[in-house]
């Protein structure tokens, strides 16, 4: 062997060395694969879809924790506000940490907001009627100079 394939040939044992013996573990990797950085959403949840390098990595997608399948790929759904939202997505494997963010806008306007009707019934007492007339006076009194 001579110049770079003696070169490349000690590169290969040497990483094969590091691997084997010493522990090393390959660089984690994360990347959101949709939707993407900027995408304008107009339906919610929003279908977040990531892969990462480890599938035995820990991962949370804005700090709920996610299922990661064999292949390292994983779904997640994220709720949206209205406006200007972001996801964030964080994996950890041992000592290693990878975080990736997007931001998306969210035009929820096609969706109507639940609401409720509440209708609150109140028939005061003619006690409760006195003391509260009491109290008026009371208060026009101390407005007034003390006079009613």
């Amino acid at each position: 062997m001579r110049g770079p394939q003696k070169i490349l040939g000690i590169l290969t044992v040497a990483s094969l060395f590091c691997l084997a013996l010493a522990g090393c573990v390959a660089p984690l990797t994360l990347e959101i694969t949709s939707p993407e950085d900027g995408a304008e959403i107009t339906e919610r949840p929003v279908t977040v879809a990531c892969t990462v390098s480890a599938p035995e990595a820990t991962v949370t997608v804005n700090s709920k924790e996610v299922d990661v399948a064999a292949d390292g790929s994983f779904p997640a759904q994220v709720e949206l506000s209205e406006g200007k939202n972001i996801i964030e997505v964080v994996a950890m494997l041992g000592e290693q940490e990878k975080s990736e963010g997007i931001m998306v806008t969210a035009t929820l306007g096609g969706q109507e907001p639940v609401t409720k009707t509440v209708t609150i019934i109140y028939t005061p007492s003619e006690q409760t009627i006195e003391r509260r007339w009491q109290q008026l006076r009371w208060i026009t009194a101390c407005c007034n100079g003390g006079r009613y």
